[in-house]
């Protein structure tokens, strides 16, 4: 990688980001056995994150055994490791990007990564609780929940306008790609139709594929390009 590749510091955080999510993907997938989810969710933590009432929440966690505690608690303390990555990478990504094109705020907008790794660490605070039988603030939970993710998912909105300014196919679409999230995101929120799962697994594919362009992306070939179309 060049030593003036303006997304080198983005694409080793990219790498730890990786690997800290296998690690949380593999004790989240040990507690999704035997568990009876509400309709539209395969992920007990999914469905745990976006339970709409107490009751539901607690309909999930009484089903859980001892076993799925502990491999759901250690998910969340390895989801430390992982909001600090994803924080970090979506920052460093979208201050490449304004130092590239000099549109101030893509500054800015660097901070969404910021503040959906603070609701993150909010989330798990209210996780580990529920999990430890608790009563848990509901209200705090959907409000730490949904800053998360709308916060992620205006970051890659952010992140594809850039890449449909750079005038190659794949940047292309992957810039359209990453204008999917928001709009889903939204119509779960509002209740129009119950596509939770489906936005929330959006990003395990949008978060690969943008650390594959910060590793192997010549943006020194669409420079000129982005200048012109911004």
């Amino acid at each position: 990688m060049n030593s003036n590749y303006p997304f080198r510091l983005s694409a080793r955080i990219g790498v730890l980001l990786i690997v800290v999510s296998v690690v949380m993907m593999y004790f989240g997938r040990q507690a999704n056995n035997d568990v009876l989810l509400p309709p539209g969710f395969s992920s007990v933590i999914l469905a745990i994150e976006f339970s709409q009432t107490s009751t539901g929440l607690s309909s999930i966690i009484v089903q859980l055994s001892d076993q799925d505690r502990e491999a759901l608690t250690k998910a969340t303390w390895v989801d430390t490791l992982f909001l600090l990555a994803y924080g970090s990478f979506l920052f460093t990504m979208l201050t490449a990007i304004y130092h590239i094109i000099g549109i101030e705020r893509y500054r800015i907008w660097a901070y969404l990564g910021v503040l959906a790794a603070m609701a993150d660490f909010g989330e798990n605070v209210i996780i580990l609780q529920s999990l430890g039988g608790a009563e848990v603030n509901m209200g705090l939970l959907k409000l730490f929940t949904w800053t998360k993710w709308l916060s992620l998912a205006g970051a890659f909105l952010f992140i594809g306008r850039f890449l449909t300014t750079t005038g190659r196919v794949f940047d292309k679409m992957l810039g359209i790609a990453c204008f999917a999230p928001l709009p889903l995101g939204l119509i779960s929120l509002l209740g129009i139709a119950n596509l939770t799962e489906t936005f929330a697994g959006l990003f395990y594919l949008l978060f690969p594929l943008t650390i594959l362009y910060c590793w192997f992306s010549g943006i020194s070939k669409s420079q000129d390009s982005v200048n012109e179309s911004t």
